[in-house]
Order: C-alpha cells, then sequence, then structure tokens
C-alpha cells in the first residue's frame, strides 16, 4: 500500500471508510420513511446506497417529494433529526473498517490526518469523541461544507502541495473532490460499491492490513 504509506496528507472519509455504517445509515433512513410504505421505503435505501456520500440535506430532500410530501424547510430539519436520533449510536457501535483504528490511533508514517464528511459537523464531532478519535486528525470537517471545498481550504492553509496528499473516500463524490483539487484518489473498494466502481482503474484498498 505504497500509495497509502507515502502520502504526507490524508484526507479520509468516514462512512464506508472508517466504520462500515454505510448500511446502517441505509437501513435507517429506509425506517424514517417507513410509514410511507414499503416501495418508498426500498427506493430510498437503494437511492442511499448508491449516494453514500450525499449529504442528509441534499437526500431527505428528494426523499419527502418520493413519499407525496413538500419538503419545506421546517420538515426537512425534522426528518433530519428523525434520522440522527436513528442512527448515531448505531453508527457509533458499527464495525471499524479492518486495519483502520489503528492506522489513525498509531499514525504509524506520522501523516497529518483531516477528516472530511457529508455527516452534519457537530453529529461528526460527536461520533469522533465517541470514538476516542480527537486526536488523530488536525481538523474535522462535516456538511454544509463540502468536501471540494475542505480539502481546497486545507492545501491553501497549509501550504501543502497536491501531489503529497491523498484523499481516501469509497464514493463518486470522494472521487470528485479529489480531482477537483488534482490530488491522488484511493478507493476503499466494498460491496456497496461495486457496480459504481466497476470500471475504475485507480488506486484501491479494502483493507488497511493489507500489506
Amino acid at each position: 500500500m505504497s500509495v497509502l504509506s507515502n502520502a504526507g496528507v490524508i484526507f479520509w472519509d468516514f462512512d464506508g471508510v472508517i466504520k462500515e455504517s454505510l448500511e446502517i445509515k441505509g437501513e435507517a433512513f429506509a425506517e424514517v420513511f417507513a410509514p410511507f410504505g414499503a416501495d418508498t421505503a426500498g427506493r430510498v435505501r437503494e437511492h442511499h446506497k448508491a449516494n453514500g456520500g450525499v449529504s442528509r440535506y441534499e437526500k431527505i430532500p428528494l426523499y419527502l417529494s418520493w413519499a407525496g410530501v413538500q419538503p419545506v424547510g421546517s420538515l426537512v430539519e425534522s426528518y433530519c433529526a428523525r434520522f440522527s436520533a436513528v442512527a448515531m449510536e448505531r453508527v457509533i457501535r458499527s464495525p471499524w473498517v479492518p486495519g483502520v483504528e489503528a492506522w489513525l490511533k498509531n499514525n504509524p508514517f506520522n501523516q497529518h490526518f483531516f477528516l472530511l464528511s457529508a455527516t452534519p459537523h457537530t453529529e461528526l464531532l460527536e461520533i469522533v469523541r465517541a470514538l476516542d478519535l480527537d486526536s488523530s486528525f488536525l481538523e474535522i470537517h462535516g456538511a454544509p461544507m463540502g468536501k471540494a471545498d475542505a480539502i481546497r481550504s486545507i492545501i491553501e492553509r497549509y501550504g501543502y502541495r497536491p501531489e503529497e496528499c491523498l484523499m481516501i473516500g469509497d464514493s463518486k463524490g470522494d472521487q470528485l473532490a479529489a480531482e477537483k483539487n488534482s490530488i491522488t484518489f484511493l478507493l476503499r473498494r466494498h460491496s456497496l460499491n461495486e457496480v459504481a466502481f466497476r470500471s475504475y482503474e485507480g488506486c484501491s484498498v479494502a483493507d488497511f492490513s493489507e500489506g
């Protein structure tokens, strides 16, 4: 895994990269929208699987529209709160991606770690504290800040060179954030992104204990 060990600066996604929490969030979305029927709940679950890196603030208005409900601001906030109540503790308890906990907590190559996620910022901070990862990251950025904007800001403020930076993600959104900033993308492979990355030929990893 030389691409991982050789990077001086690593931008980490969370769901599907640090915790095996993508499917858990899909079930949480389906549970929140279950009152609108099995068809809507199933459609919501499948959309989440295919769009793991997209913020709930984009997903929930879409899901409400599928349910035949006008996605006004107060209602969107209410459904975001319902989703958070269902999902957060499950995310904390979900399994670690193999090898990643030791990599983050031991930082064997003295790399600069930054966490970027579509999870709302305050909720992300709570999850990181619960997992004892506070000291692992120089900065943590959740929604509403986009990943591409966060990477650009960090590179500019710290004076990093793009060639020393690496983005580890599992979605097309993560790949695009890396491309927008001309940095290397490392795909974390798992069963839920096989179709989306069927033709992907770049660097990838399934298990951070590899190599």
